[in-house]
């Protein structure tokens, strides 16, 4: 067998080697400690967007059809659903039952009160024969002015007994009348909230009935909006890619979150049904906004305004106060010390704070 040489390498060399390995790891080490602490490794990573100028002449604001009759079937007594009789968009009349509710209790009280005016009616009869028995005696001269005092006396209290059991019988008669759901108007059954078996509460709601008669857009839109419009001012409204006319009706007295209030339009022509949304088109005021930025650039400050983060050309983020103006569909439309062509935060400015040094990552509105 052929014997492979054993290597032979001298102290000296394996010294060298060893001295070369150390010096390249501390190289290593000193070029990774470096990177790691370079201020651009550290800065986090923000996403920007570029403010645009507020050019927009509409705004569009989402809004939704609703029934100007609209109106609630209620379960007046509550109890167990025997019967459902009317189902989502099945057309209605006034007065027509839309559910059967257990009503046993309520012909067994219906039953007994019967029983009761049947009973009290006889006394009042009796009473009545007595009274006119006791008078004629007396003016033969042979009963008493006490005994007719007592059989008036008992005649009242039949009469009495008589009312309080038809009171009782006609309170039996309308908790079995109320055992069933009725339309309280004509129109089309839009929500269904019951189900066989299902226990209600007295007054809970069994369906929501859109009437007949015109139908209206609701939508919250911006105060500047509001103050450009008057009653009968008409503005335009896309629903399922179809255009239509509405007229304004009013706004909300009381302003929401946001600076917006709820307001009402009357639709022009055919209406879309009952809670199509649509999107209505609206004039903003010439000069009311300054800039238009991504609608999650917009964030509310601890003293309940609001404000954007802009970044300057170093990185660092400075707050800038903004008042929104208007929501249309390419942004938040506000007003600001703001440029066209600065930048912003465009998502997660709640996680940053004024004066950090971000990495931008420029995006698109």
């Amino acid at each position: 067998m052929r014997m492979v040489p054993e290597l032979q390498v001298s102290e000296p060399s394996l010294k060298y080697r060893l001295i070369l390995a150390v010096c390249a790891a501390l190289m290593l080490g000193a070029c990774v400690d470096s990177e790691a602490s370079s201020p651009e490794a550290r800065a986090p990573v923000a996403l920007v967007a570029e403010v645009l100028p507020a050019t927009s002449p509409e705004l569009s604001v989402a809004g939704r059809v609703v029934a100007r009759n609209a109106s609630v079937a209620v379960s007046e007594s509550g109890g167990r659903v025997l019967q459902v009789l009317a189902q989502v968009g099945e057309r209605v009349r006034a007065g027509q039952v839309l559910a059967v509710l257990d009503a046993s209790s309520a012909r067994q009280q219906a039953a007994a009160s019967a029983a009761d005016i049947a009973q009290a009616e006889s006394a009042v009869a009796e009473r009545a024969a007595h009274l006119e028995r006791t008078r004629a005696l007396l003016a033969a001269g042979v009963g008493t002015q006490a005994e007719l005092d007592s059989a008036v006396a008992a005649a009242g209290a039949a009469d009495a007994a008589l009312a309080m059991a038809r009171a009782a019988g006609a309170q039996a008669d309308r908790t079995l009348a109320e055992s069933t759901v009725r339309a309280a108007v004509d129109g089309v059954v839009a929500v269904r909230r019951i189900e066989l078996g299902l226990m209600l509460e007295p007054g809970a709601v069994a369906f929501e009935i859109d009437g007949d008669g015109a139908r209206e857009i609701e939508a919250t839109i911006p105060e500047s909006s509001v103050a450009l419009l008057s009653p009968g001012t008409v503005v335009t409204f896309v629903a399922a890619g179809t255009q239509g006319r509405a007229q304004f009706l009013a706004a909300a007295s009381r302003t929401g979150a946001g600076g917006a209030r709820l307001a009402r339009f009357s639709i022009e022509g055919e209406a879309p049904p009952s809670g199509a949304a649509v999107e209505l088109q609206l004039a903003v005021e010439s000069g009311a906004a300054e800039a238009l930025v991504p609608v999650a650039a917009v964030i509310a400050d601890p003293g309940g305004g609001r404000r954007v983060l802009a970044v300057n050309d170093d990185g660092a983020l400075r707050s800038v106060p903004v008042e929104p103006v208007a929501l249309s569909a390419a942004g938040m439309l506000v007003r600001g010390a703001l440029q066209p062509g600065d930048r912003v935060v465009a998502a997660g400015a709640n996680f940053l704070t004024p004066g950090t040094q971000v990495r931008p990552i420029e995006t698109r509105n």
